[in-house]
């Protein structure tokens, strides 16, 4: 198939098909939409559709992976969150517009995808931080962080929208004992892989602070931080 023209002032095709879809589920359930009705919103054609993606569900799969794994702003906040329970790492504004679309896409009929992406992506920081040779995690340190990414997921639909017509929770309303609460959890998360794995746990809380500390540096230079929210 002969790749499609295209015009050097405009978006690509292939970009113009993902956020066509990212439009469309804005409204619409995944298992409702057609590729015709995502070609009609990218004023393309099916043959260019099929150009870039296989069928509609390897659509959708690549749009997750883009949201979950190639933008860093987001897989850096989760991290953030989930090993060190600290709620700041939702403050920057563009963040929460990532979270946004990350509750609209569950809404919308891919709960499962989002939720198995995010598992991924904590699963693996984990496993980079813990055996930086590449080591796979045991199963109890596995179980220990996918029951971590669960809390994280119902968190991550009350900061977002997790209904219609549902309100965006204030992180400010949230005091002390619900981030004593995140802190602590956290931290029993890291010492049962530090057991599991066979790493001092005061080593690899090492490990994670600098990751943290990287972060914090991140977002010490964004002009985007939410500062009265």
């Amino acid at each position: 198939m002969a790749r499609p023209r295209k015009d050097a002032d405009a978006p690509d095709a292939r970009t113009r098909i993902i956020e066509a879809f990212w439009e469309l589920i804005e409204n619409n359930s995944i298992f409702e939409l057609s590729v015709g009705e995502v070609t009609r919103a990218a004023q393309c054609n099916r043959g260019t559709f099929y150009y870039y993606f296989h069928d509609f569900d390897e659509l959708v799969a690549i749009a997750m992976t883009q949201l979950l794994q190639d933008n860093e702003l987001i897989t850096d906040a989760l991290w953030h969150f989930s090993s060190e329970g600290d709620l700041s790492a939702f403050d920057r504004r563009d963040v929460r517009c990532l979270l946004r679309r990350i509750v609209i896409t569950m809404r919308a009929g891919a709960a499962e995808q989002v939720v198995q992406g995010i598992h991924t992506i904590i699963i693996d920081r984990v496993r980079e931080i813990v055996h930086p040779d590449g080591e796979e995690l045991e199963a109890d340190s596995s179980f220990a962080v996918g029951f971590l990414v669960s809390g994280i997921m119902g968190f991550v639909m009350a900061v977002g929208f997790a209904r219609e017509g549902g309100e965006e929770i204030d992180l400010e309303q949230l005091g002390d004992s619900a981030c004593a609460y995140l802190r602590a959890v956290a931290m029993q998360t890291v010492e049962t892989v530090a057991q599991v794995e066979g790493v001092d746990t005061s080593e690899l809380l090492e490990r994670v602070s600098k990751e943290a500390d990287a972060y914090r540096a991140s977002r010490a230079t964004s002009p985007d931080v939410v500062k009265d929210a």
